[in-house]
Parts: structure tokens; sequence; C-alpha cells
């Protein structure tokens, strides 16, 4: 998968609050983890710590918020959240898509019903004649 140029950017304003976080905090993320973010990381975009972050990086660093410094409690505590605001949008699609209401605005205006054509009795007693001798 290509990571995109804003990603990349993301992940160097991540890298830039990672390596000012205390050694302490630091120690919880996996090294694995900096290393593959420094890695992907835009090179040519150097990030300043009074600027303000993209979304994109909000969500990088919730996931590692979530994942590797908050604590059990936490962490329940995001689940929960995360199960509230995923029920929430459930609900909102079930409201604008249900099932009930996907035909109650459809109008028959200017519709045609389809004529279905019939073939008189006297033509398809000769069909089965003509058939039967294979005329």
């Amino acid at each position: 998968m290509e990571i995109t140029k804003e990603y990349r950017m993301a992940l160097s304003e991540l890298n830039g609050i990672i390596s000012n976080m205390k050694p302490e905090l630091q120690a919880k993320i996996p090294n694995t983890l900096i290393k593959n973010i420094e890695k992907e990381s835009d090179k040519n975009y150097h990030y300043r710590i009074n600027d303000s972050i993209m979304p994109q990086t909000k969500g990088l660093l919730s996931v590692v918020i979530s994942n590797y410094l908050s604590n059990d409690f936490e962490k329940e505590k995001f689940k929960s959240i995360d199960k509230l605001y995923i029920d929430l949008t459930e609900k909102q699609k079930q409201r604008n898509y249900s099932v009930n209401d996907i035909f109650r605005n459809h109008s028959t205006e200017g519709e045609k019903d389809i004529i279905e054509y019939k073939v008189p009795l006297y033509k398809r007693i000769i069909r089965k004649i003509k058939c039967f001798f294979g005329i």
C-alpha cells in the first residue's frame, strides 16, 4: 500500500511529538513502531511543537496513546467511548437508510405499467396443430 504525502507529513508530526515526550513515555512505545514511523515519515517536512497538528496526526496519536501510553482503566474508557461512537453511527445509518422507509417516497408518476401481450386462443391452437404435424 502506498502511503500518501499527507500521511507521511502526519508521521513526521507524530515523530516530532514522540521525540519531545519524556523518556518514560517513549520507553512504553515499541522501538519497531518508532523506527517504522521514522522510516515512513516525510524527510522534507519538519514539525515544530508550537504548530497545530493535522487531523491525521491526531488520529495516529490517539492510537499510540490508547494502545501504548494509557493504563488499563484508560484503555477501557477508550473502548467504551469507541463502542458508543460506533453505536451512534450505526443508529444514524439505520435511521437514514431504513429498510422500511426506502420505498416510502417512491413515486409512480411518469412510470408506465408493463402490458402483457397475449396471443389469442385460436392462434395458439393453430400453432399447436402446426407443430404437431411439423408444418
